[in-house]
């Protein structure tokens, strides 16, 4: 049974979307000796719309992954390991707001349900003892 290149560029494509979609970078799966760099991805990724929707939805998916991992980082860390561990829950939290904003970005919503631009509103909060200088 022979290989064709066809079959190869098959092989590269699933396992790069793979390794997308369980939140590695494009650059770390091109560093990779098997894999195609990223740089020739991305050339494939633009010549292939079809290739471009699967990569599109193994980022998507990827940035979930990545997410979980920050879960697991904070929920793995120790008070030895608690620098380190900020560090990292703080690059991965930036990425994914850079990458995503929509879905991972802090938002202020100033809008109202119609549309709207809406005030902020201040709200007060006055201790027991405070009442009395009103």
């Amino acid at each position: 049974m022979s290989v064709s290149i066809n079959d190869i560029f098959d092989d590269q494509i699933a396992e790069v979307l793979t390794r997308l979609a369980n939140g590695e970078s494009l650059r770390s799966i091109g560093n990779d000796a098997r894999m195609p760099k990223h740089t020739t991805f991305l050339l494939w990724v633009s010549k292939d719309p079809v290739l471009a929707e699967h990569y599109a939805r193994a980022r998507e998916v990827g940035m979930d992954a990545i997410g979980e991992e920050i879960l697991e980082i904070v929920d793995s860390s120790t008070p030895d390991t608690a620098a380190r561990d900020r560090l990292r829950y703080d690059a991965r939290r930036w990425y994914l707001s850079k990458l995503a904003p929509k879905k991972y970005g802090d938002k202020l919503d100033m809008t109202s349900s119609d549309g709207s631009m809406s005030q902020p509103s201040v709200i007060r909060i006055v201790a027991a003892d405070d009442r009395s200088k009103d």
